[in-house]
């Protein structure tokens, strides 16, 4: 990804994709691309929540000083081919995937590759507070494919 599109260029996208009409699939992956992702959002899903933690143990994991997350539902985010409808829970569980996380606090996973070692999400496993969901978990915006991000400037025009 170019060095030039900035955080502040991330949230301004994801914002310009939350003004669309209607979503469109979202994807995304790990550096090496073993990893990849399909965010499939209903209408009444869309936008999704977005926020920025500056949090210690975000930056310690990510190494920056900001990380921008997109919250989503476990049932609208599929790994690898979409047809498989492999949701969150299920690549936990597998062990043929390159999929490991750690936990950096009691009930709290960071999850990541352990190929090549990009951070993927965070997620959660203790009960809600407040107006969460147990299906929740919160997906590093930096791992959207270019071509998303970059798409979105140009389906306004």
């Amino acid at each position: 990804m170019d060095q030039s599109l900035s955080l502040v260029a991330i949230l301004c996208l994801l914002h310009l994709q939350s003004i669309m009409a209607s979503p469109a699939p979202i994807t995304g992956s790990c550096l090496c691309r073993a990893l990849r992702y399909t965010v499939d959002l209903p209408s009444v899903a869309y936008p999704p929540t977005k926020h920025v933690c500056q949090c210690t143990m975000c930056r310690k994991h990510s190494g920056a000083i900001l990380v921008p997350f997109i919250v989503l539902q476990q049932s609208h985010v599929y790994w690898g081919d979409p047809a498989s409808k492999i949701v969150l829970k299920d690549l936990i569980s597998a062990n043929q995937s390159t999929y490991a996380e750690y936990e950096s606090s009691l009930g709290r996973f960071r999850g990541f590759c352990s190929r090549c070692g990009s951070t993927m999400l965070w997620r959660s496993t203790l009960p809600p507070e407040g107006g969460e969901s147990e299906d929740e978990f919160e997906i590093l915006a930096g791992t959207i494919d270019e071509h998303i991000l970059l798409g979105m400037l140009f389906k306004r025009n």
